[in-house]
């Protein structure tokens, strides 16, 4: 069955926010490659298409939350330096409490 263009595009999206809201609900250790598939519908197996571990896919979830914090902070006005520091100090204190 063939699929669309942009559907591996759409599912590593997904893989990724999934990922990133486990972590910031769960914790580090609690997030599992099978808990992260099934919370997009898809097979334990299929996660391997688009990641080759859980570290693999730990570090891009984690990476791609910080580049849209930054991105959000820069579309602010002037101080959106502070504001990503503030942002990432409370994004350690509460994720790096639970790793």
């Amino acid at each position: 069955m063939r699929h669309d263009a942009g559907r591996k595009e759409r599912t590593h999206t997904r893989l990724l926010q999934a990922t990133a809201q486990s972590i910031r609900a769960q914790g580090l250790a609690a997030t599992t490659i099978g808990g992260v598939s099934a919370a997009i519908g898809m097979t334990h197996g299929g996660f391997y298409a688009h990641f080759g571990s859980r570290d693999e896919l730990v570090a891009a979830a984690i990476q791609e939350t910080f580049s849209q914090s930054l991105g959000a902070a820069r579309s602010m006005a002037p101080g959106w330096r502070e504001t990503l520091a503030a942002h990432l100090d409370f994004y350690l204190r509460v994720v790096g409490g639970r790793i």
